[in-house]
């Protein structure tokens, strides 16, 4: 765990990123880590529909957009093109 004291990086990457066909997913614990909140946190805004979340197997993964989203308010982020 992180100490209380370091600002968080919302958009920090985790160095156990999954990707499933090119899109980033988190599981919960990572989920978080990421936002500085516990992991049963992020399972109430799942099951509220704060943060969408799909269960894979076992695990609730969820996507860098939907992390995004909820960071923006609930706002799709918005895409950048790379020419």
């Amino acid at each position: 765990m992180r100490p209380v004291t370091e600002k968080l990086n919302p958009y920090q990457i985790s160095s156990t990123m999954r990707e499933i066909e090119g899109i980033r997913v988190f599981t919960i614990a990572e989920t978080a880590e990421t936002l500085g909140i516990t992991p049963q946190t992020v399972r109430a805004y799942v099951k509220q529909g704060k943060l969408k979340g799909q269960r894979v197997g076992r695990p609730i993964l969820i996507t860098e957009n939907s992390i995004k989203r909820f960071l923006n308010g609930g706002v799709e982020p918005q895409q950048t093109e790379n020419n």
